[in-house]
């Protein structure tokens, strides 16, 4: 092979390889378009994450709050619980000590005046039945002296 034709060769060859080289070159010009629009989406996406973070610093903030005030809230129901008892307890004592004793009393008390009530009644029932004989006595011996005073004319 001569010499020219090894130049041709050489030359073909190097036109090939710089067919491959503007073709690895427009790739590349590709690959680097994409990858820009990665950074770009990369970017917004590292934004998005700020924005998360943030608003998720402040729920956490919140729910620390809300923490907070339900413990604060058990805590003021607990004294109050604490203070219902309390006062439940001592109505509790008070009926048991007071009120069901007085109770107790006027209940007696009333039974008193039951009796005392059945003892008058009784006493009103026997001075009607007094009466009666008293009224039945009475018109026997208007008849007695009626009976006398005519026998005392006749004779």
């Amino acid at each position: 092979m001569t010499d020219n034709e090894k130049l041709d060769r050489i030359l073909s060859e190097i036109q090939g390889m710089k067919t491959d080289v503007q073709e690895l070159k427009s790739d590349v010009r590709v690959l680097k378009t994409e990858m820009q629009e990665v950074k770009t989406d990369m970017q917004e996406l590292k934004s998005d994450v700020q924005v998360l973070k943030a608003e998720m610093q402040e729920v956490k903030i919140d729910m620390h709050m809300h923490r907070r005030e339900a413990a604060e809230m058990k805590a003021e129901t607990e004294i109050y619980r604490a203070g219902v008892e309390a006062k439940f307890e001592r109505l509790m004592l008070h009926l048991e000590n007071v009120t069901d004793r007085n109770i107790r009393i006027i209940a007696e008390g009333h039974a008193d005046l039951n009796r005392k009530l059945d003892e008058a009644l009784k006493i009103e029932n026997e001075k009607e039945v007094f009466k009666v004989r008293l009224n039945y006595l009475e018109g026997e011996m208007a008849e007695v002296k009626e009976w006398i005073s005519r026998f005392e004319k006749t004779a």
